[in-house]
């Protein structure tokens, strides 16, 4: 059941222009923040463990899994080494759909892509929008009629990512309906394709964050080839200046955090 309380209308998040200097530090920072925390990265064959994954975590950090020179787990027993080979071609192309947190942090999200090889990235993102809620007319078009739309298009991506939730924590009262929410975006993905998801933070339903990300935590670490990512970690430290006076809009320091969070979750996953 849907609460009577009404939508959050967020402003349309300003693009800042980031001197080099600045971004280089962001594309160091994918490898030093290592997404700040993941919930988990689909193992080969299986679901993972659910559990927080740095970039720089090493195989003794894994209770029961070993981990490869390109950070791929592998089965208990196996060699990881023996999960080494040919493998999935190195990723290229991405696709996003996410609300005005990632339409602000576009810029830097293309940026330190490029600098990583990327040369197709594909951003959909608008103010406001909510998972299932909104036609596109009169208000933003939902994030699953959006996917839907990228799919029928034909949009062909290496590596998905789905920063979504921000708008819609707090607004249910059943936190089942956050779970079918998120499960039905993530059946929406095929599933031989990597999924990366950006977790959420709202400081005014806090209690309904906790909840939300411990659920898509949950649901997209049973997904093979995928991990939650934190923005959470990040937008939740008071020493971390990443957010505007609003404490939910990233801050220019911030776009090029959350950047650096998104390429550390496709370096997880691909």
């Amino acid at each position: 059941m849907v609460s009577p309380e009404p939508p959050i209308r967020y402003y349309r998040a300003r693009r800042a222009r980031f001197p080099a200097v600045v971004m280089v530090g962001a594309i160091v920072g994918v490898v030093a923040l290592g997404a700040g925390a993941a919930w988990g990265i689909g193992r080969l064959g299986g679901a993972s463990t659910l559990g927080t994954v740095g970039l720089g975590a090493a195989p003794g950090d894994f209770a029961d899994d070993q981990t490869n020179s390109d950070g791929i787990v592998a089965e208990p027993g196996v060699d990881p080494a023996a999960a080494d080979g040919p493998g999935r071609p190195a990723a290229t192309s991405m696709a996003m759909v996410g609300d005005s947190i990632t339409d602000g942090s576009a810029d830097a999200i293309r940026y330190v892509l490029a600098s990583q090889g990327f040369d197709e990235i594909t951003i959909d993102a608008v103010t406001s929008r909510r998972i299932e809620e909104g036609t596109g007319k009169g208000s933003p078009l939902s994030g699953i009629k959006s996917l839907y739309r990228l799919l029928a298009d034909g949009t062909s991506a290496d590596v998905w990512v789905i920063a979504l939730g921000t708008n819609d924590v707090g607004l249910y009262d059943d936190p089942a309906e956050y779970r079918r929410l998120v499960t039905t975006m993530v059946e929406m993905i095929p599933d031989d394709l990597p999924l990366v998801w950006v977790d959420v933070y709202r400081v005014e339903h806090l209690a309904d964050t906790v909840v939300y990300n411990e659920i898509l935590g949950e649901i997209v670490s049973a997904r093979p080839d995928s991990a939650v990512v934190s923005w959470f970690a990040h937008a939740s430290d008071p020493g971390a200046d990443v957010l505007r006076d609003d404490q939910v809009h990233p801050n220019r320091n911030g776009t090029t955090v959350f950047a650096s969070v998104v390429a550390a979750g496709i370096s997880q996953v691909s």
